[in-house]
């Protein structure tokens, strides 16, 4: 994913208990940003207006992939993704190190039954 028009809308959809990477590049004018002190954000809520707390996913990314790449992986496992399948909504966002934030994607976030409900 990359986007230097923030914030974007992007619907995402997922099969439940499965594992997933989200790779974000920061770019400024096209070109990769220094993430030097970010923190990356990754939260899925039932209901947008939701407190934090009541997240199903919360993700804080404080060790990014590539610093002066501007890289950053949202790292999903079977368990983050093991919800009741249905709709939820998602938000990708970051401090930077001077303390401002801001959401880069935002959108429904599908989860879709697994077929095979036993993985042994």
């Amino acid at each position: 994913m990359q986007s230097d028009k923030r914030p974007q809308i992007m619907n995402l959809e997922i099969v439940q208990k499965a594992v997933y990477t989200y790779q974000l590049q920061f770019l400024v004018s096209g070109a990769a940003e220094d993430i030097t002190g970010f923190t990356t954000y990754f939260i899925v809520k039932e209901y947008r207006g939701g407190a934090d707390d009541t997240a199903v996913i919360y993700k804080k990314i404080t060790s990014q992939h590539s610093t002066s790449d501007g890289e950053s992986w949202i790292e999903l496992d079977a368990d983050d993704t093991d919800l009741t399948a249905g709709n939820y909504y998602y938000e990708m966002s970051y401090t930077d190190a001077d303390g401002n934030s801001e959401v880069v994607f935002s959108g429904t976030f599908k989860v879709i039954k697994a077929l095979l409900q036993v993985r042994t």
